[in-house]
């Protein structure tokens, strides 16, 4: 099969700019070029961030969507590429479709019609287990694992995106809410940047109007391995503040035979935040210590090497 045709993102993201024209108060914009205008600002958006040499394909064809997503697997494994695929012209009707078989975390959206595919790889996944089975193991040493929803990578919808996190959680009961939301939901990121984590903390927390109560990232870096762990809430000021860091941690890898080492406190996960309740009997805050999160960093590092 020929490689699918692609157009490449500029490493600076200036193409992605170059979308978005600029505007100036004395400007007119005429009324027919408005909608335009908007399609270009929200899809210059929705992409913004991504890492270098992300590639754009147009869609033609589910087989044309798995054999652009081997080649760039190969080109991210074996060059250093990009994580990242983005397809353009793809109905939502084909997302519908090949919902359960697409290769890779989703980030979608309806109305431009637009798919950015997240490609798995082992320190990603690694990172995303790690941290998902202590927060089950806490769960049953509480003796609350019956009532906490182990949400995995469920996608979340909404009339202008689809997402999905790596892994999320909320009790099962949440009378008066809806179950759209988790109440956590946590982002690995392998090979992006800081300004993509932030833009997707961000889309949770203010999206879900405070329904997700926490987002937390695992941000890794493949040239140096460093991993930083971040909890995010949202801000108090209306309609899209900046959100807050909470805790911010970083686990460097130890260089010349020295071990690692931790920057930062315990991260916390408060019960409330998670259940929607105060704790009760053999309940409390999550907590993974800093021994925990070193054993996490040396689980994702020998991933690493081992891709």
């Amino acid at each position: 099969m020929p490689e699918p045709k692609s157009i490449r993102v500029h490493p600076s993201q200036q193409r992605l700019h170059s979308l978005v024209p600029s505007l100036h108060p004395s400007r007119t914009v005429l009324t027919g070029n408005k909608d335009k205008y908007s399609k270009m600002q929200e899809r210059h958006q929705f992409l913004e961030h991504l890492p270098p040499h992300t590639k754009v394909y147009k869609y033609s064809g589910f087989q044309h969507l798995e054999a652009a997503v081997s080649e760039e697997y190969k080109r991210f494994i074996h060059e250093n590429k990009s994580p990242c695929v983005v397809f353009t012209d793809i109905s939502q009707n084909e997302i519908e479709i090949h919902e359960e078989i697409l290769p890779g975390r989703i980030d979608y959206s309806p109305t431009l019609q637009t798919l950015i595919l997240y490609i798995p790889s082992l320190p990603h996944e690694e990172a995303a287990e790690a941290f998902g089975c202590r927060i089950a193991i806490q769960a049953e040493e509480m003796g609350i694992l019956d009532a906490l929803s182990l949400r995995g990578a469920t996608r979340t919808k909404t009339t202008d995106r689809r997402k999905q996190a790596d892994r999320s959680w909320a009790p099962f009961d949440i009378p008066g809410r809806s179950t759209q939301w988790p109440t956590v939901a946590l982002e690995v990121a392998f090979a992006e940047s800081r300004e993509r984590v932030k833009q997707d903390m961000a889309w949770w927390l203010h999206q879900s109007a405070g329904d997700v109560r926490m987002a937390i990232s695992i941000d890794i870096k493949r040239q140096s391995g460093n991993i930083y762990v971040t909890s995010w809430e949202r801000g108090i000021q209306h309609p899209y503040p900046e959100i807050n860091p909470i805790q911010e941690i970083k686990i460097s890898r130890g260089k010349d035979g020295k071990p690692p080492t931790l920057t930062g406190n315990d991260l916390v996960i408060p019960f409330r935040q998670m259940m929607l309740r105060p704790p009760t009997h053999n309940a409390k805050d999550f907590i993974f210590t800093k021994g925990e999160l070193l054993r996490i960093g040396r689980v994702i590092w020998r991933a690493m090497a081992h891709m």
